[in-house]
């Protein structure tokens, strides 16, 4: 006597899971459940993220051109016939601030802009300084590269014309032997990189 497989599900057995997907084996409604939850949606405002442009006032508004003669500084007489050479009629606002305190002897830390004047702010008190006593003083000046150490020595020079102060240059990877005789020699202002100064 032959007997016949039930194919009904067992009593123990839950059909809550429903038929299986084809594609993905796994229930339609599991699918659905997961079909049904949304993706979180960021409540930040995308403005917060966007980084705006503020207008800054100009460093002339900063800082107001000063109208202050070169004439009124307690320097040789030289010094300004070289200063009008170069076409310098008033100070910058670093110059009227940093000169007069130079030449009072004075520490100095200052900051200012590019094309403002620093270097002759500082020059211009150190050759009044130096040619008052030349062979009891010197100077040297150290600067971070090799085109600013070139660009106050040309500076030195146009002020310091007809003084009879000597300058010398050390910025590295120049001729050895020069830079040998220009140790050798006196001079009242050395400029040197870091590097440089520290070779010799």
């Amino acid at each position: 006597m032959q007997t016949r497989k039930n194919n009904a599900p067992s009593a123990g057995r839950s059909t809550a899971s429903g038929k299986a997907n084809a594609n993905t084996g796994r229930p339609q409604n599991q699918d659905r459940r997961r079909q049904a939850k949304k993706k979180p949606v960021s409540q930040i405002d995308p403005a917060l993220l966007t980084k705006k442009a503020i207008a800054k006032p100009s460093a002339q508004a900063e800082a107001p051109v000063a109208s202050v003669p070169f004439a009124r500084l307690a320097l040789p007489e030289i010094l300004l016939t070289n200063v009008r050479r170069k076409g310098y009629e008033v100070l910058t606002p670093i110059q009227e601030k940093a000169i007069p305190a130079l030449l009072e002897g004075q520490d100095v830390l200052a900051l200012s802009r590019t094309g403002s004047g620093k270097t002759a702010a500082f020059l211009l008190p150190l050759i009044t300084k130096l040619m008052k006593r030349p062979a009891l003083r010197s100077a040297l000046i150290l600067t971070p590269t090799r085109e600013l150490a070139l660009q106050i020595e040309e500076e030195f020079k146009s002020l310091s014309a007809g003084t009879n102060l000597r300058v010398a240059t050390f910025i590295g990877g120049t001729s050895l032997p020069q830079d040998l005789r220009k140790c050798q020699a006196r001079q009242e202002v050395l400029i040197a990189t870091p590097g440089a100064y520290w070779t010799w």
